[in-house]
């Protein structure tokens, strides 16, 4: 039987970076089980890649300037770089949404980095394809962008791999149960594996895991979120930046040429890789014929749809769970994995390996939270 420290189930961002981390902190026996053939085939590997950092709850504000500094400036020994463009952000908005990115701004401004509220003219004098669009002002981020979610991804696995950390690619997890003192036993596809720690890093499988084990069922819902890429359009510039507009809904950003694009949509989806939803294609285009006119009738060369996981209060769901001992949750990051990706591995691994929470944001991720709520 295989005997490890920590078992760690899921190996996309959440898992590949709370192993790394480990890894890195000197921590031994780390195996990654990931049912697919490779990591990143489900969330991690099919989001928008882009990376913000303001806006939102305060604590999740913190993780993604903390993840983004770590895009910006790996850590020594990281196998490479990772391809990361500073193109901008606009968050357009109007009344008490704006004044939410207003408060955004001046957090952003607190912890040293460059944000603003400006007025609608100046963003559509900014951006091309914002003409016709009615909000009031945006919120500029020139340092938010677009990273290389494949390079970050395999980053994460290669450098656990190359601290020590094992990964089990085409392993599936099939029950979890007591092992005998403070140990547990995890039948999977690859035999049985003895685990002083489960780290659920499932994502929208992260309920089932839990189960198995006998833990807390935390509030976390999968939902469902479409993206859609153009075909190459001449006039389309690689440098603009993001453009998210939070009255509606919707986003767009430069892509190989084209644009990429998201109705943001948000239906609840059972934990399966989702299928394309023909009416949230059209919903795109309703959107963007009230707020970006002249990008309706864009052909669309391609549409996927992924799963993104969410707690009601939008915070994430980091720290031990409040009744099974020694099962620890790294989860509900709500679109954020790739930004955050790095600052969620490295406090998951602190905390899995008693060590200080050094930004004060434990207690804001912690699962427990959610069982206070519900007495």
């Amino acid at each position: 039987m295989k005997r490890v420290r920590f078992l760690v189930v899921g190996g996309g961002f959440a898992g590949a970076s709370a192993a790394f981390h480990l890894a890195r902190m000197g921590a031994k026996g780390v195996l990654v089980i990931e049912r697919e053939e490779a990591a990143g085939r489900n969330s991690s590997g099919l989001n928008a890649a882009m990376v913000t950092q303001t806006g939102g709850d305060p604590s999740v504000e913190e993780m993604a300037r903390r993840g983004a500094a770590f895009i910006r400036r790996p850590p020594d020994g990281w196998p490479g770089g990772i391809r990361f463009a500073a193109t901008g952000s606009l968050f357009l908005a109007s009344g008490e949404r704006l004044k939410d990115r207003e408060a955004a701004a001046e957090r952003a401004r607190a912890a040293g980095l460059e944000a603003e509220v400006r007025g609608g003219g100046w963003a559509r004098q900014r951006h091309a394809l914002l003409e016709g669009n009615p909000a009031e002002g945006a919120l500029w981020c020139p340092s938010d962008g677009v990273v290389d979610i494949q390079g970050l991804l395999q980053g994460f696995l290669g450098g656990a791999q190359a601290l020590g950390a094992e990964f089990w690619l085409g392993c599936e997890l099939r029950s979890i149960g007591a092992g005998g003192g403070e140990e547990f036993t995890a039948e999977t596809s690859r035999g049985a594996v003895r685990a002083g720690c489960i780290v659920n890093a499932a994502g929208a499988w992260s309920g089932a895991v839990a189960g198995m084990a006998g833990a807390a069922q935390p509030p976390l819902r999968p939902c469902r979120r479409h993206l859609f890429r153009t075909d190459a359009v001449s006039w389309v510039r690689g440098d603009w930046p993001i453009a998210w507009d939070l009255d509606e809904g919707c986003y767009f950003r430069p892509e190989a040429g084209g644009l990429l694009l998201s109705p943001c949509d948000e239906d609840e989806h059972p934990p399966a890789l989702p299928e394309v939803d023909a009416a949230a294609r059209e919903l795109l285009r309703e959107k963007l014929g009230r707020r970006f006119p002249r990008l309706q009738w864009l052909r669309y060369a391609a549409g996927w749809a992924c799963l993104r996981t969410f707690a009601p209060d939008g915070r994430f769901a980091i720290g031990w769970d409040p009744g099974v001992p020694g099962f620890f949750w790294v989860g509900g990051l709500g679109g954020h994995g790739a930004t955050c990706s790095g600052a969620v591995g490295e406090l998951a691994a602190r905390l899995l390996l008693g060590r200080e929470d050094p930004w004060g944001v434990a207690a804001d991720f912690s699962p427990a939270r959610f069982a206070q709520h519900a007495s």
